[in-house]
C-alpha cells in the first residue's frame, strides 16, 4: 500500500462532514459509500505486475 484511501466526497471521511447535516439518511452519500466500496475492492486487487502485463 503507497497511501492512505481517498474518499470520494468529504461526507465519506471520518467527520462525516456535510453542510447540511444529513450523512445519515442521504441517498448521495449511500451512493458514494458503495461506489468507494467497489474502488477500493479493485485498487486492492491490481498489483505492478497486473498493470504491466494488462
Amino acid at each position: 500500500m503507497l497511501e492512505a484511501t481517498t474518499k470520494l466526497n468529504r461526507c465519506l471521511e471520518v467527520g462525516r462532514y456535510c453542510s447540511r447535516f444529513a450523512t445519515e439518511n442521504c441517498p448521495v452519500r449511500a451512493f458514494y459509500c458503495e461506489l468507494q466500496s467497489l474502488i477500493e475492492k479493485k485498487l486492492q486487487a491490481m498489483t505492478v505486475a497486473s498493470l504491466l502485463h494488462g
